[in-house]
């Protein structure tokens, strides 16, 4: 938190995904100006998604930030700096959950294609944070806070 305290980000929370419906979790991302998923990530051929709960029943999908079809954003991420997707194949599948954020107005965001260790993502965000409080932007801050991990060519930004 004071990393980001420091790079001039005064109002954080911690909020428990798990006990919010996905209108709930929609929400809370549309006023967030950074957002740090560190959970579960899954994908099927069209789209990838996160799972914001442990009974894995609620997934906010690619298609719940970004309407692919008709071009046009489901939510509005304008707001919103950064957001890392630290979770197993959030940057996968012809339409990802990091690429619609992007879409949908965010200014970055991280996702990683295949499945990824917690120790990794662990250190990513870390790392990430760091690299960012010591005056990186968000692009080279990803490629740096992969030192030190196994994430190498899975992640990917936006």
């Amino acid at each position: 938190e004071s990393d980001l305290t420091d790079m001039g980000y005064t109002n954080i929370y911690r909020v428990i995904t798990s006990e919010m419906s996905k209108s709930d979790f929609l929400t809370n991302l549309e006023m967030c100006q950074i957002f740090v998923f560190r959970g579960h990530g899954s994908q099927t051929q069209e789209e990838s998604c996160i799972i914001t709960n442990k009974a894995q029943t609620i997934k906010v999908m690619a298609s719940d930030l970004y309407d692919y079809t008709n071009g046009v954003a489901k939510v509005d991420l304008s707001g919103c700096d950064i957001l890392l997707f630290v979770a197993c194949y959030t940057a996968s599948s012809a339409h990802n959950i990091a690429e619609a954020a992007v879409l949908a107005g965010a200014k970055f965001a991280v996702g990683f294609s295949d499945i990824i260790l917690c120790s990794d993502a662990h250190k990513f965000i870390l790392n990430f944070i760091s690299e960012c409080n010591s005056g990186y932007p968000p692009k080279t801050a990803a490629k740096r806070a992969l030192v030190g991990t196994t994430l190498g060519n899975t992640m990917q930004y936006f």
